[in-house]
């Protein structure tokens, strides 16, 4: 078990499992971060643009924002796990 020192309730977490961080307000794996993607097609330009965020409120906002915008389409919130770095 990893064990998230930095948290004052020390909290047992297994290797490689997603959880959410009550300290960090984040989702995490092995203490490293999730980002936060929105990804939405603008339909006066035909392109897929793509936003990343640290915080989940941020991001969830906007997606919020773009879903009820006349010009997008295939407005998706998605969770994107930490790099192996």
């Amino acid at each position: 078990m990893k064990i998230d020192t930095d948290d004052p309730e020390v909290h047992e977490h297994a290797p490689g499992v997603k959880y959410w961080n009550s300290r960090t307000q984040n989702r995490e794996i092995d203490v490293k971060p999730y980002t936060y993607r929105v990804t939405y097609k603008d339909e006066r330009d035909e392109e897929i643009h793509t936003h990343d965020y640290d915080e989940v409120d941020n991001g969830y906002e906007d997606y919020e924002y773009y879903r009820k915008r006349w010009y997008t389409s295939q407005v998706e919130w998605s969770h994107v796990p930490p790099s192996e770095e």
